[in-house]
C-alpha cells in the first residue's frame, strides 16, 4: 500500500480511529497526522484537514502536548495551504524524526508548491 498513497492513507486513519476509541491517544494522533500527511501527497487536502483535526482532538482528548501537538499542527497548516506557517513549525521539530518519516514530511511541501491553488 506504500506506493499507493491514497489507499495508505485510508487504512492509517482506520487504524487510527480504532486507537482512539480504545483510547490510545497517542497511537491515535500519529496515524492521524501519517494518513493526513498521505492525503496532502495525493491532493486530498480536506481530507488531510479532518485528520489534522482528530489528531489535534486526540492530543487534547489525550492530554499530550509534546512533539505530536506541533506535528498536527503542521499538517493542519499544510491543508490549508499555509505554507509559511507550516514550514516555519516543521523547522523547529524536523530533528526529532526519523529521516524516513522527515522525507514524507518534506515531500508535502514539494507537493504543494507544484500544485496550482
Amino acid at each position: 500500500m506504500l506506493s499507493d498513497f491514497e489507499s495508505a492513507a485510508n487504512a492509517y486513519g482506520a487504524a487510527a480511529d480504532m486507537y482512539f476509541k480504545c483510547q490510545e491517544h497517542f497511537e491515535a494522533g500519529w496515524l492521524y497526522c501519517e494518513s493526513g500527511f498521505l492525503y496532502v501527497r495525493v491532493g486530498k487536502l480536506d481530507d488531510a484537514l479532518t485528520m489534522a483535526r482528530k489528531a489535534s482532538l486526540s492530543c487534547v482528548e489525550g492530554r499530550i502536548d509534546v512533539i505530536l501537538n506541533d506535528l498536527s499542527h503542521v499538517l493542519r497548516r499544510l491543508s490549508e495551504r499555509n505554507l509559511y506557517e507550516a514550514e516555519e513549525t516543521w523547522n523547529r521539530i524536523r530533528m526529532k524524526f526519523k529521516e524516513s518519516y522527515a522525507n514524507l514530511v518534506d515531500s508535502c511541501f514539494r507537493s504543494l508548491r507544484k500544485s496550482p491553488g
